[in-house]
C-alpha cells in the first residue's frame, strides 16, 4: 500500500465530487481531506493508474489540472495528525483511538 496526494484545480471538480467518485473504488480503502482541493489516499494502484481513472471520469479539457503524487518520508509542513499518520502508515492509515483519562 502506498500513500498519495491528489490535488486539483477548482475547475477540475469539487472536493466532494472527487471523494464521492473515489469512494466507489475498491482499490482506495482509505482517504482523508484536510485542505481544499486535496485528498490524501492509500492504494496499491500506481499514480498513473489513479490518474487514468480520474481522467476517464472527470472532464480534463480546457486546461483543467490535477496531480497524483506518491508521498514519502521526505515531506514537511503543517498538517493534522491524521495526514502524517496516513503518510507514515499507508497499510494502516487510521489513527489509533486515543485513550481517555477517567
Amino acid at each position: 500500500m502506498k500513500a498519495y496526494l491528489i490535488t486539483f484545480s477548482g475547475d477540475f471538480a469539487t472536493r466532494d465530487k472527487v471523494t464521492e467518485h473515489i469512494d466507489s473504488w475498491p482499490e482506495i480503502p482509505f482517504w482523508y481531506c484536510s485542505m481544499p482541493n486535496c485528498v490524501f489516499i492509500t492504494s496499491d494502484l500506481s499514480a498513473s493508474a489513479i490518474a487514468e481513472k480520474l481522467e476517464k471520469h472527470f472532464d480534463v479539457s480546457d486546461g483543467k489540472r490535477f496531480l497524483v503524487a506518491e508521498l514519502n518520508s521526505n515531506a514537511q509542513g503543517r498538517l493534522p495528525k491524521q495526514a502524517w499518520h496516513l503518510m507514515a502508515n499507508p497499510d494502516n492509515p487510521r489513527l489509533p483511538e486515543e485513550k481517555t483519562k477517567k
